[in-house]
């Protein structure tokens, strides 16, 4: 494997990981309690596998969130995504 990616925070904004800016989180707001994306950046590291993280910039429950140009029969406006590598998080 040369290389993961994974979703760190979906567009309903629930957060793979510990945040300070909202408590709808993995850490938080269930009994797991733990940061998984931590512990998997800490193992890839080890491994020498590079680690991306897909982030959701929208968040549906956010009152800025547009939907007033979407088609009848879709939920959600396209969404961008950021990669960050590993590298240029620690």
């Amino acid at each position: 494997m040369k290389y993961i990616t994974i979703t760190s925070r979906h567009h309903d904004g629930f957060a793979m990981f510990d945040s300070k800016v909202s408590d709808w989180n993995i850490v938080q707001r269930t009994p797991y309690g733990k940061d998984p994306l931590k512990q998997l950046a800490d193992e890839a590291h080890k491994q020498g596998i590079k680690l991306f993280f897909y982030y959701s910039q929208l968040d549906w429950h956010n009152p800025d969130y547009y939907r007033a140009a979407e088609p009848p029969g879709i939920t959600a406006a396209p969404t961008a995504a950021i990669f960050i590598p590993t590298s240029m998080t620690t």
